[in-house]
């Protein structure tokens, strides 16, 4: 077998070239692991991306979603691919809240700056809405917490949503956007519910209703179902309709 040293782009079924390709995901040096991560990339068949999560590629991709060059963003891309559409993408969710992924991305989201921002932000809450399509996601996001102060803190979620009340931009350049649809999955589970309906900053969802009217198709679709997720609740109707005038 003649041996490689740097990952191939065209992957077959050989078992070994898929170890290979994880292990360069690892390397010390940049021109490998981008190398590695664009051939990761390039994998678009069901059966190669289901190489890739048996192979255990999650957990460098993972760690290469911080990573400040086009590095991070392929990773990002990458995780996207294998969290929607291998068959297995319930197992790639798995591995990639495993390997703290919700932390790594709601820091990406909240702390990139320069050029690339509202790509970099608007990659990582589009495979944060990957991640909290199970109920597992969403529980490890409600619980996350920015800390700010020494004896003061906010959920993430409520950070979040104010970067995306403050960032409605229409276009493509609408870094924030996926909020709203990582908001409709997050109140598919009870917590979520109670967190824009019952938490002391009650005032949450009637900060989001207007954007009902948003020109932004994703925004529009993601608060529409949030809404409806809440009304599952039966207490939740009389209060939509009566102290928020919802109708």
């Amino acid at each position: 077998k003649k041996s490689t040293n740097q990952p191939s782009k065209e992957m077959d079924n050989d078992p070994v070239l898929y170890a290979e390709l994880v292990e360069f995901l690892s390397s010390n040096r940049d021109d490998l692991k981008l190398a590695a991560v664009q051939s990761a990339l390039a994998i678009t068949d069901r059966d190669g991306m289901e190489k890739l999560i048996q192979h255990k590629a999650i957990a460098p991709l993972t760690r290469l979603i911080s990573h400040p060059t086009k590095i991070g963003s392929c990773a990002i891309e990458t995780l996207q691919e294998l969290t929607s559409s291998a068959m297995s993408y319930h197992q790639a969710i798995e591995d990639c809240i495993d390997n703290n992924i919700i932390t790594r991305l709601t820091e990406s989201a909240i702390s990139s700056s320069g050029k690339s921002k509202n790509k970099n932000v608007n990659g990582a809450l589009s495979l944060l809405t990957n991640i909290t399509r199970m109920e597992r996601g969403c529980v490890e996001l409600l619980g996350k917490t920015l800390s700010l102060g020494e004896s003061d803190s906010k959920p993430m979620v409520h950070i979040l949503v104010t970067r995306f009340l403050a960032d409605s931009i229409d276009g493509e350049d609408d870094a924030y956007q996926h909020v709203a649809s990582i908001l409709q999955n997050i109140t598919q589970i009870e917590s979520g519910r109670r967190l824009l309906t019952k938490s002391p900053d009650s005032s949450l969802l009637a900060l989001i209703l207007p954007q009902l009217k948003s020109t932004n198709m994703i925004r529009r679709r993601g608060i529409a179902g949030t809404i409806k997720n809440i009304c599952f609740d039966e207490d939740s109707a009389w209060w939509l309709i009566n102290t928020l005038d919802i109708v």
